[in-house]
């Protein structure tokens, strides 16, 4: 998945058709959600939910965890459905799905056409006729062709889909909108199969999905998988806790704007927003969205784009000492992301042919990470037509914790340097720095933390400073005894199997080199962060498990 960035030169003069050519709408739009009881719920409870978003790209990846308990004293049987909802509004060749020409070789009489080079919208209504709308019954792997996936498991026993049933029907939701052709080729999909249940079972449902992604944007690339809670027919309670974990720089939630949550981590990058007590409503859901891609006015540079964020768990980031002076990192376009987004309007498709994705028109609240106030200190601007990012205060101790969305895998990273290597603590007390310390306060423990020494700014930066010899971790209030450990003078990570509970900690530069400036530096500081709660524990390990093996 590539994020090079093109300036907008020669697009902000297009006029509007030729506008609506160079937009990223894919022309479809799918919506999924959890499983319903096809009719009564049987005294069926869900307990606990986990929703990962295992990827979000032209595909969505989705992990899904029920917990389920049987309320009654009965055994009996309950017959379920997963939904999965597609939409088209684009026919132009070219512009259309692949997935309209792969259904005229399994629905011959809906999508075959006389002519495919041109608009095929008017050829599909003839198709139909009369007819108000079609159904079809067809197969898990008749899915699989079109690029959807979905495997359900009680444990450790599959559930073959029993029935998967296809309507199609052309809908209007938005007929009063004259500037967009609004009608819109609805394909809804249930996919049905029985799960048998004992007294009081407690028992849970495993469910790997992979669909289709709603992908828009002319100035951005937009990427949208909503995802619908709440249907007619209701599982019996509420959710006491609904999981939803995601990779911070993959995706971001969007959750109802009055909903309870706290935000939590796992491991280096993973965030689990925790939703407490859902009752969930009809057509009620969550999704999650991306932009990459995010152009800006600076030249004619071609950009990468770059994020960089503090964990939520490091808060009251201060340090001994550090150094104030700004620093420029040149040919850099910074990009804010956010930890979480609001609204109470789940958009389930795009209308008309749409240039952007309409959800972010419509009042969607985004909130940033606030555990230290990043963007405070660090921008992206442009200075005589040239990208770079500004650090105010360069040495401040927040650019320890920063984290990116480098990876090595990306192809738009090559011979780029790792932003949040580039960023660092640098002492600014006279001397050396040795004695000087660094603190924070973590909101969640952590089993181990890793270390970058020195700073990574440039190899001559790196090589031409003093750095750490020896570190030491410190627990004001005593949570853990001093421990200390050799740190090396190689632009590698060092590794400490360190516990740490919740708390307020310090790590000391109890020795440093000898040569070299005398301004020492710890570039990068992450923790591999524990949510300690039970039943997210057991969660992740059962999927964990049932993904290798089903892999």
């Amino acid at each position: 998945m590539k994020r090079i960035l093109f300036a907008l030169a020669g697009i902000l003069a297009l006029s509007g058709v030729e506008a609506q050519v160079a937009s990223n709408f894919n022309g479809l739009s799918v919506i999924t959600g959890n499983l319903y009881p096809t009719e009564n719920n049987k005294g069926i409870r869900i307990q606990n939910e986990m929703i990962q978003l295992r990827e979000l790209d032209t595909s969505s990846i989705y992990d899904i965890l029920y917990d389920c308990k049987n309320t009654g004293t009965q055994y009996g049987v309950v017959n379920v459905t997963q939904p999965i909802h597609l939409y088209f509004n684009e026919f132009r060749p070219g512009y259309r799905p692949e997935m309209l020409d792969q259904m005229s070789k399994m629905f011959i009489d809906l999508f075959q056409v006389a002519d495919p080079n041109m608009d095929i919208r008017d050829q599909l209504k003839d198709n139909f006729g009369q007819r108000l709308f079609v159904r079809r019954y067809v197969s898990s792997d008749n899915l699989k062709t079109l690029g959807i996936y979905a495997d359900l498991f009680k444990g450790s026993t599959r559930l073959n889909y029993n029935k998967v049933w296809i309507e199609f029907k052309w809908i209007d939701d938005d007929p009063y909108n004259l500037e967009k052709n609004t009608e819109t080729l609805s394909m809804e999909i249930r996919m049905s199969t029985d799960i048998q249940f004992a007294p009081n079972e407690q028992f849970n449902l495993l469910s790997f999905m992979k669909l289709p992604t709603t992908l828009c944007g002319i100035k951005q690339k937009q990427y949208y998988s909503p995802y619908q809670l709440g249907f007619e027919n209701k599982w019996a309670g509420v959710i006491d806790k609904l999981y939803l974990q995601h990779d911070i720089f993959n995706a971001t939630p969007i959750i109802p704007s009055g909903i309870r949550y706290q935000t939590m981590y796992s491991g280096e990058r993973d965030q689990v927003l925790v939703l407490n007590n859902v009752d969930v409503q009809n057509d009620q859901g969550i999704a999650f969205f991306a932009i990459r891609e995010n152009l800006q006015p600076c030249g004619n540079t071609r950009l990468v784009e770059e994020k960089s964020i503090i964990p939520a768990p490091v808060t009251n980031v201060t340090a001994s000492s550090w150094d104030k002076a700004p620093v420029r990192l040149d040919n850099r376009n910074y990009v804010v992301t956010y930890e979480t987004s609001l609204t109470d309007t789940l958009q389930a498709y795009q209308t008309g042919n749409p240039t952007d994705l309409d959800l972010f028109s419509k009042g969607l609240q985004r909130k940033m990470y606030s555990s230290y106030l990043l963007n405070d200190y660090q921008t992206g601007n442009c200075k005589g037509e040239k990208p770079g990012i500004e650090m105010k205060e360069g040495g401040h101790p927040i650019f320890a914790f920063d984290i990116s969305n480098f990876s090595q895998e990306d192809s738009a990273f090559r011979n780029k340097k790792n932003l949040a290597l580039q960023t660092c603590w640098c002492e600014g007390a006279q001397g050396n720095g040795k004695g000087e310390y660094i603190e924070f306060t973590l909101t969640q423990p952590s089993n181990a933390v890793s270390i970058f020494n020195g700073n990574q700014r440039s190899n001559e930066t790196f090589d031409g400073h003093t750095m750490a010899d020896v570190i030491r971790f410190h627990s004001p209030d005593g949570l853990i005894e001093d421990k200390k450990y050799s740190i090396i003078d190689l632009s590698i990570k060092n590794l400490y199997p360190v516990y740490m509970p919740a708390g307020t900690y310090r790590i000391y530069l109890d020795d440093v080199s000898s040569k070299g400036t005398p301004t020492t530096c710890l570039s990068s500081i992450l923790f591999d962060f524990v949510l300690e709660d039970d039943w997210y524990q057991k969660g992740v390990k059962m999927l964990e498990g049932a993904y290798k093996t089903n892999k």
